[in-house]
């Protein structure tokens, strides 16, 4: 009995505890550590700051994202490349952690282990735009433009990152046999011409769209004009001029940019970025004559836009000149006005003081795209025609 008695009483006292309990609640921390960690390494490929709260111990995925902010802060080469090295024990198949790992290599010397990754990498995996690269300039330099072309296609389709198009791209722009094999290279593929075209004109050296534009001359019968004329108007609204106009004159019918004939026509801006947009305002009525003239009329007081186009003046001075005569006695003139582009600055027209209809226009050295605007009063118009003189 005082033995029972004197067990419970130690057993009360807690002089006896029970570690099963804290061993399971010790075993589930652990287990719910071992779990975020995962998952915070997982989720750092989408959001890197998160890599940096990942223990040594638990990094797969975000020792990449710690190893290319390294590279990209131009870090120690030393200790970048001794955690290029524990990437690569972590994760060794991936194409990307070759490619990280073979630039660590190259900042600190060891060009042949570069060159080996970096191959690995080319051969391993066609999603790394670093290995696709790698290769895509080494056959730039041998020589091998259907593989450097084979690549570049490669590096469009995987969106690889702009620095890394804008240095392919500079590759084949410096080259004259590069601008042939990217020409070809865009005949060959319809769907990807905007980008390609695009990136030619952002990364292309001066000087050198107009001579890529020259190999693409015997080509045009494959280029996609609608993708064409969605860039070139791209182009124009940032006062591209130059870009605009050459790349344009690939598709043009109708004269593109060029001042010297504003003719208005059926034909009109969505075809072609150059042409008139004219109003469809259910109270503004039009008709084209045979020589190129307007007639209209508008029946309501406001003043409307009658309509605009795109031009590509050069900075100076430049004349124009309104022909044609009200529908009645003392009716109303249309009112001409031009805008630069992008800035929307109004550019200087004055009435020549022999003529009130010859406008002298002065635009400025900053202004290479305007927009040219119609706006008319109520009342009718017949012969309407803008020259350039």
């Amino acid at each position: 009995m005082n033995m029972a008695a004197r067990k419970r009483r130690v057993n009360e006292k807690g002089g006896r505890p029970k570690v099963g309990p804290l061993l399971l609640f010790l075993g589930w921390l652990a287990a719910s550590s071992v779990i975020l960690f995962a998952q915070l390494d997982r989720e750092s490929r989408y959001r890197p700051g998160l890599a940096d709260y990942v223990p040594a111990a638990f990094r797969s995925f975000s020792q990449a994202v710690i190893v290319e902010h390294m590279l990209k802060d131009r870090a120690d080469p030393d200790a970048t490349y001794a955690e290029a090295g524990r990437l690569l024990l972590r994760r060794p198949m991936p194409a990307e952690n070759l490619s990280l790992y073979a630039l660590a290599a190259a900042r600190v010397g060891k060009e042949s282990q570069s060159l080996r990754a970096l191959g690995l990498a080319a051969a391993r995996g066609w999603h790394d735009d670093i290995s696709q690269y790698a290769a895509l300039d080494a056959a730039i330099q041998a020589g091998d433009w259907p593989n450097a072309s084979l690549r570049f296609r490669a590096l469009i389709q995987i969106q690889a990152r702009p620095a890394i198009l804008g240095r392919a791209t500079q590759g084949f722009m410096a080259d004259p046999r590069g601008r042939t094999a990217l020409a070809a290279l865009i005949a060959q593929n319809p769907s990807l011409q905007y980008q390609f075209l695009s990136l030619a004109g952002a990364y292309g050296a001066d000087g050198t769209f107009p001579l890529f534009v020259n190999a693409l001359k015997p080509l045009k019968g494959h280029l996609d004009c609608g993708a064409l004329h969605i860039l070139v108007t791209r182009w124009l609204a940032h006062g591209e001029s130059g870009l605009a106009s050459d790349a344009w004159g690939l598709c043009a019918r109708y004269g593109g940019g060029s001042a010297s004939d504003l003719s208005f026509s059926r034909h009109d801006g969505d075809s072609d970025p150059f042409a008139w947009h004219l109003s469809d305002h259910p109270a503004i009525a039009w008709s084209l004559d045979a020589a190129g003239g307007l007639a209209y009329r508008h029946e309501e007081h406001p003043a409307r836009l009658l309509g605009w186009r795109v031009l590509t003046l050069t900075p100076g001075l430049h004349r124009l000149k309104m022909e044609g005569r009200p529908a009645v006695l003392n009716g109303n003139y249309p009112s001409v006005r031009l805008r630069c582009m992008p800035s929307g600055t109004m550019v200087q027209m004055e009435p020549t003081p022999d003529d009130l209809h010859i406008f002298a226009i002065l635009v400025p050295g900053d202004c290479h795209v305007q927009k040219l605007e119609v706006k008319i009063l109520e009342g009718g118009f017949q012969g309407f025609r803008l020259v350039y003189s």
